[in-house]
């Protein structure tokens, strides 16, 4: 394995790191990472590094760059963050293809990533693959069937332990009782207004996001989706079919972990995600290698419910 740290861009204002296998896989995409939220390019706790290396070792070239005005990347004059963020991904792709002649890519993102990999993969066919990991997700009335399981769920009491401040929670149980004013404003808008773009988010209604996957798999991108289920708001893996209208297959992987917060916190839950993301990208891609079907790695034993 072997890690660059590279600028690019036309400007020259991006940065990140490029990972490249020693001995890749003949035909493979090239994985492409960035921010999550405002964490730099390593994502919540280092899960964009711990799965680089994971795929490198599988035969996989990936970059994990920091958007621009973020991270290590220098911002980007002119424009409106839409845009840039578009410049950014194309930039990125263009720089994969000069250092290392690959053409096509599996970008993965988290969290608000997703609204940015959701739009690279509609407008541009060189994705061939796509990874969600808590992505867009809305509550159906499965979901509130199953909403009363989770105080039957000790991993929910648990991190309610390990985090429990008692000066904040007392805050919180006064603030709880405390009447509140209506929300009159729109949040979005308040804080594009106030220059803080970087939290306001642009993501399709449930059925424009339907009725995007299935273009997407008339184009057979392959498609992986990771969920987790502490106090998220997605928690049964039939909640996907639900949202959706498809069911999970080969070709559209969900991977769920009842027992994970939305972060990653636990170094377990982190784990089971990279080995999962990479067991499907070995799945789709990694058999080009040896002609053979890989089999896709097991991840550690946990709760799921």
């Amino acid at each position: 394995m072997k890690e660059h740290a590279v600028t690019f861009g036309a400007a020259g204002n991006l940065s990140g790191i490029l990972c490249e296998p020693e001995h890749p896989v003949p035909g493979a995409p090239a994985v492409l990472m960035w921010n999550v939220g405002i964490h730099h390019r390593v994502g919540a706790f280092r899960v964009w590094v711990d799965l680089a290396r994971r795929l490198a070792e599988a035969g996989f070239t990936s970059l994990r760059f920091d958007l621009s005005g973020m991270g290590d990347s220098e911002v980007r004059r002119g424009g409106d963050q839409d845009v840039e963020r578009k410049a950014d991904l194309d930039e990125a792709m263009a720089f994969v293809t000069r250092r290392t002649g690959i053409t096509t890519f599996a970008p993965v993102a988290f969290c608000s990533g997703i609204d940015q990999l959701h739009d690279l993969g509609l407008r541009d066919e060189r994705v061939v693959a796509m990874g969600y990991i808590e992505g867009y997700a809305w509550r159906t009335p499965g979901f509130w069937l199953h909403y009363p399981k989770r105080y039957l769920n000790p991993a929910l009491w648990k991190e309610r332990l390990e985090h429990l401040d008692e000066r904040q929670s007392l805050q919180r149980f006064k603030r709880f009782f405390k009447p509140r004013a209506a929300l009159k404003l729109d949040p979005e808008s308040v804080e594009a207004a106030g220059g803080a773009a970087m939290f306001a988010r642009h993501r399709p209604d449930q059925g424009q996001f339907a009725a995007d996957l299935r273009r997407l798999r008339a184009r057979d991108v392959k498609l992986f989706f990771a969920y987790f289920g502490l106090d998220t708001d997605f928690n049964h893996p039939a909640q996907f079919e639900e949202m959706t209208g498809m069911a999970p297959s080969d070709d559209v992987r969900l991977f769920y972990l009842g027992a994970a917060d939305h972060i990653l916190f636990r170094t377990a839950h982190r784990d089971a995600t990279v080995i999962e993301t990479c067991a499907w990208l070995k799945h789709r891609f990694g058999r080009r290698a040896t002609g053979e079907v890989p089999v896709t790695a097991p991840a550690p034993k946990l709760a799921v419910g």
